[in-house]
């Protein structure tokens, strides 16, 4: 009935009033012929007021056209929710506030639609920083001016760079991983057990392509000395995750 209606709207508007979620009512605006061809906010809370940007007296009571440049596409929108009786949701983000939110979207009535927000600016901009992080280490990854080699905790390789691909004289990089660090004939058993035991271990040694014969295949030939330092890797909770080599040719330098 109307009076039960009215009891469910002013229940949600207080209970919306005061949970950590944005909410907004809308309702449909139709003409004589009840053809839709708006809507208007008929309430809010001030959550969803602080992620618009604008205080609620100028869009509670308004159409949407007055104060969003996309209310028309929307409109098709809401209306779909309306006439199929399903939720929607979405992810947005507010122009005015750079808020990023995630939106459930349904309709209690007919011509009437409710949406939610949740604030999730910290999780959206933690992960545009992780992105960017990833995509500079993978820069400096590619491009440094030294072989890096990334083993895992058996020593199973899993990536290397374009210098030490260079420097070892490798042509395509599948040639090589899978490949064990502690099963290359250029490693005697006492610097493996260095390796094994200790967090950071440097050494220079002469590095004989003549006997990695069946180990990967290499373009180079002879030998070249090298200087390598291996580290330990460990995630944020302390766990060993694998090893990282760096590798400098110091043949012309010698």
């Amino acid at each position: 009935t109307k009076d039960e209606a009215v009891r469910e709207r002013t229940f949600l508007s207080n209970l919306f009033r005061y949970m950590p979620l944005g909410y907004v009512r809308m309702s449909i605006v139709c003409d004589e012929k009840d053809n839709p061809y708006g809507y208007y906010v008929t309430d809010a809370n001030s959550i969803f007021a602080d992620f618009l940007g604008k205080p609620a007296s100028t869009f509670i009571g308004k159409t949407a056209s007055s104060f969003s440049r996309e209310a028309a596409p929307r409109l098709e929108y809401l209306l779909d929710i309306v006439n199929t009786g399903t939720h929607k949701e979405m992810d947005m983000c507010f122009e005015l506030t750079n808020k990023h939110c995630h939106v459930v979207i349904y309709s209690p009535e007919k011509n009437e639609v409710v949406a939610l927000f949740l604030d999730t600016t910290d999780s959206v901009q933690t992960h545009l920083a992780l992105d960017h992080s990833e995509k500079l280490f993978k820069n400096i990854f590619a491009n440094i001016p030294a072989g890096v080699e990334i083993y895992d905790t058996n020593g199973i390789l899993v990536d290397i760079n374009n210098k030490n691909m260079e420097i070892f004289g490798i042509r395509d990089k599948a040639d090589v991983i899978g490949i064990n660090l502690f099963e290359n004939p250029n490693l005697s058993p006492q610097l493996i057990e260095r390796i094994r035991e200790q967090d950071v271990v440097d050494f220079r040694l002469d590095y004989e392509f003549g006997s990695i014969e069946g180990y990967y295949p290499s373009d180079r030939r002879n030998k070249i000395n090298l200087y390598t330092k291996v580290s330990k890797i460990y995630d944020s909770k302390g766990y060993f995750t694998g090893y990282a080599l760096i590798n400098i040719d110091s043949s012309e330098r010698i």
